[in-house]
């Protein structure tokens, strides 16, 4: 069996082969060695970044928001808020939504928010 393995030969390799193989490897180790680096910066910066201290917007301060935004999409966001918080005056308003010329100003729906 062993003098079966020593029949066994490397293929010629040529200095020009040698050379471009040799360079390849260093390619190779070098784009690997990059990537790792940048995952781990990646990771590390995504890691070491202080979070900021969020802190939920009061129910005043998310309806002078909502006034900020279009009409219809104040309207929108004003009525689920209403809906939300008080759901007995959302549905004394709730026939007026669906009018089509006829609909509730969100100033006024932003005063049946805060109304208490």
């Amino acid at each position: 069996m062993l003098a079966g393995l020593h029949d066994i030969h490397l293929p010629e390799v040529t200095t020009t082969q040698a050379s471009v193989i040799f360079w390849s490897d260093i390619c190779a180790a070098l784009g690997l060695a990059v990537a790792i680096a940048v995952t781990a910066a990646l990771l590390l910066r995504a890691l070491s970044k202080p979070q900021p201290d969020v802190r939920p917007l009061s129910l005043t301060q998310r309806v002078a928001a909502l006034l900020k935004e279009p009409e219809d999409r104040a309207r929108l966001e004003l009525a689920k808020l209403l809906k939300s918080h008080h759901p007995d005056r959302f549905g004394a308003l709730r026939i007026s939504l669906y009018r089509r010329n006829d609909k509730p100003d969100p100033q006024f729906i932003a005063q049946e928010i805060l109304r208490d």
